[in-house]
This record gives C-alpha cells, sequence and structure tokens, in this order.
C-alpha cells in the first residue's frame, strides 16, 4: 500500500516551513510526491516549497475553488502517482480545510484500494488567537491528528508554551475531543532521528464532528501591485489590524527584486527570494474586495 501523510492547521500556522523539515528527512530514504492545495485558485505555496524538487521529490498542485472540483482532482492525482511509482504522498492542503472531504476520497474506489493514511500531523502556532469560526476550522483540522507538532517554540517562554497547550486542550474538551494526542514542543532546527520517527509514526485518531462552514471565508487575488519595502510593509499591517483577514501572502516586485510575503497578526515576514509570480492572496472573513484593492493600489 502506498502512505498517505497530511500536514494540516490553520491558516499561517507554518505548514509549508514544516513541509522543508520533513521532506528533507524522507527523502533521505525514499521517494517523496508532494501534493499541494492552497484556499482559492493560485498555488502560492507550490512556490515556496518549489526548493524542494528534486530526483527524490516531485511537487504536485491542486487549484480548486469548490469542494467538488477538489475531490475530483485529488483522486485524479493520487491515480495518476500511483501510476509512477510513489510510495510515499505528503500533502499540505489548505489552511482552510475540511479534513472530511479528504478522508471521503481515500474511502473511494480504486483509491482505497493502493492507499493507506499514515498520519496526520497537526501544526499549531502558540501565537494565533481564534474567534468562533477559526476555532471550528481548527477542531476539524487537529482532531484526527496523531501528533500536534507546535511552530515557533524557540520564540515562547515557558508560561506561552503552557498557555498555548491549554488553549487547545480546552478546545478540544469543548468539542469532546480527546486531548491525549502526541504533542511535540521544540525548536524545529533541532529536530532530530528520534523526533522524526515519532512525527512520522504518529498515526491518526478519527474523529466524528460537524460539518465545518468553510463559506465563511473568502480570498482574493490581486496582481500587478506596485510598492516600495516601505510602503508595503504599512499597507499590510494596516489591513491586518484594520479588517477581520486571517492571512495575506504571495510576492510583490520592489525595485526589481522578489520578495516573498508571508504575513498574518502574529507573524509578518516578508524576505528576498529568487523567483516569484508577483500577486498577493488576501485572505478573511467579511471583507470587501474592492475596498481592500483601492487601498493596495492607492498612491500615498
Amino acid at each position: 500500500m502506498i502512505r498517505l501523510d497530511l500536514i494540516t492547521g490553520f491558516l499561517g500556522s507554518g505548514k509549508t516551513t514544516f513541509m522543508h523539515y520533513y521532506i528533507h528527512y524522507l527523502t533521505q530514504k525514499e521517494k517523496v510526491a508532494i501534493i499541494v492545495n492552497d484556499f482559492g485558485v493560485i498555488n502560492v505555496d507550490m512556490m515556496m516549497l518549489k526548493s524542494l524538487r528534486s530526483n527524490q521529490c516531485e511537487i504536485e498542485m491542486i487549484t480548486a475553488s469548490d469542494e467538488d472540483c477538489y475531490k475530483r482532482r485529488l483522486k485524479t492525482k493520487l491515480i495518476a502517482l500511483k501510476m509512477q511509482g510513489y510510495h510515499h504522498i505528503v500533502i499540505e492542503p489548505s489552511g482552510i480545510f475540511d479534513i472530511n472531504v479528504f478522508l471521503d476520497i481515500i474511502h473511494e474506489s480504486p483509491v482505497d484500494e493502493w492507499y493507506e493514511l499514515g498520519s496526520v500531523i497537526g501544526i499549531v502556532d502558540p501565537f494565533m488567537t481564534y474567534d468562533e469560526a477559526d476555532q471550528s476550522v481548527l477542531i476539524d483540522e487537529l482532531s484526527d491528528a496523531g501528533i500536534l507538532v507546535f511552530s515557533k517554540i524557540q520564540l515562547c517562554n515557558a508560561e506561552k508554551i503552557k498557555q498555548a497547550k491549554a488553549v487547545i486542550e480546552k478546545y478540544f474538551h469543548q468539542n469532546a475531543i480527546d486531548s491525549d494526542k502526541k504533542i511535540l514542543m521544540k525548536d524545529w532546527h533541532e529536530l532530530n532521528e528520534q523526533d522524526y520517527t515519532l512525527i512520522e509514526n504518529s498515526g491518526y485518531k478519527l474523529h466524528s464532528i460537524h460539518k465545518v462552514d468553510m463559506n465563511a471565508y473568502h480570498s482574493y487575488f490581486f496582481f500587478n501591485l506596485h510598492f516600495t519595502k516601505q510602503s508595503l510593509d504599512v499597507k499590510l499591517h494596516y489591513l491586518l489590524e484594520n479588517y477581520c483577514i486571517q492571512r495575506i501572502k504571495g510576492f510583490a516586485l520592489i525595485e526589481g527584486l522578489i520578495y516573498s510575503v508571508n504575513v498574518t497578526r502574529q507573524n509578518f515576514i516578508i524576505e528576498p527570494v529568487q523567483e516569484g509570480q508577483e500577486v498577493l492572496i488576501v485572505i478573511g472573513k467579511g471583507i470587501d474586495e474592492k475596498e481592500i484593492e483601492f487601498y493596495l493600489r492607492k498612491v500615498d
């Protein structure tokens, strides 16, 4: 049987960053294929994973704007990868993702004849806060995980770590989800063979919970925007502080250089990269696309 691992977690939790560590570990012993699915139709995360492509690792993407399209394309992709002889597939879905859709697919023929679920790995950002709608998505994403891997632990003191763990346990308790999952709280730069073995073999714990309403979240794409480094910083901070925006990501062209943009209220990362499609993706709830675009294009 071909092994399927699912890396799940809320928007901006650190899934794509974790993938760099986990895939590097896996490709030292086997050939791996990655399937990336973004929230919307433009796959920025695939560009961020591009450096992982090698003789030991292939990267595939699914762009889907609705559930039926996602199911159809994921099933087609899994059938194709089986024919190519891969024995380990790692899936990184969107940060707004209904895990039950994924489970439906792997129990359909012929996928269920060729594939088995290995581990569901939940990534948790200890600095993130969640409103009621976010909590619902978060619980759905983490409830089936065999292990919770906390990101940014090197930035946390002991009290913050304790608080972050307590928050997740509270959410689980409120939704009748067992909280005895494996938990890994360690700087990812310091992960060793034993840690990766724990992650890889953490398994999963399937729960039957309510259907999550993903329609509250929307993603908008803005092309050919022009910024200085200072104006980009100012505009992104303003949007995060004044709108219900969970994440802004993509690439910006500034003075001839391409910058990767990956920001939330808790984490603000803008850094130069070798290449990228010039687009910003804004993901949030109850936001006005035209209003956001007007502000982004406004010349100060």
